[in-house]
């Protein structure tokens, strides 16, 4: 079974960047495929949902979101079992995507001047180059896009899954183990709009 897991989306959604999964979510539907998201809110399940990635795979996702400060405070005791999760997800090659403050949360950095704008290039992931597009808005020294292996982290907000097409079908095919045939893909920047509002509630 295809999942997508959302960690403290509920926390971690300052700028409906949870929606990523719902993009994901969509993109397959219009292929004929399925994969599922489930949202993990409870402090109590990290322990037995490290077990669960233990034995996850290429079929699973982590998705863990963009918070504002006081969300970042609020899970600042989880940090060492938030980092062996993405440990975890690494050594079974299964995806993650970390996202704005949890990205810089959890990569060392210097901090500069503040960069807002609209971002766009090109990036090596797991043997294929793909386009990635999305907002940047940050004032951490690090690059827009940072891979390890499976991990994607990532300062961009939008959602970037909605913008970056190319991306999000080869994350679809590696969760599906499908080829995704993508003949509504001019239905994207309409159904961003409509993920971003129902991430946000």
């Amino acid at each position: 079974m295809s999942q997508i897991i959302r960690l403290f989306p509920s926390r971690l959604n300052l700028n409906g960047d949870q929606a990523n999964a719902l993009v994901l979510q969509k993109r397959a539907e219009w292929s004929g495929l399925t994969i599922d998201v489930v949202d993990y809110e409870d402090e109590s399940t990290l322990a037995p949902l490290m077990q669960r990635l233990e034995g996850s795979d290429a079929s699973t996702m982590l998705i863990v979101g963009h918070g504002s400060l006081a969300a970042m405070e609020s899970i600042a005791h989880l940090k060492d079992q938030i980092e062996h999760l993405l440990v975890v997800c690494k050594n079974n090659h299964t995806s993650a995507l970390i996202i704005g403050s949890s990205a810089e949360w959890l990569l060392e950095h210097t901090t500069g001047e503040r960069v807002s704008e609209f971002w766009g290039g090109s990036i090596g992931y797991e043997g294929i180059e793909t386009e990635v597009f999305g907002y940047l808005n940050s004032d951490a020294n690090l690059d827009p896009m940072w891979i390890d292996g499976s991990l994607i982290y990532t300062l961009l907000h939008g959602p970037v899954m909605a913008k970056s097409p190319e991306l999000a079908d080869y994350l679809v095919v590696k969760l599906t183990g499908e080829e995704s045939s993508m003949e509504n893909s001019g239905e994207v920047s309409k159904y961003e709009i409509e993920a971003v509002k129902t991430a946000r509630g």
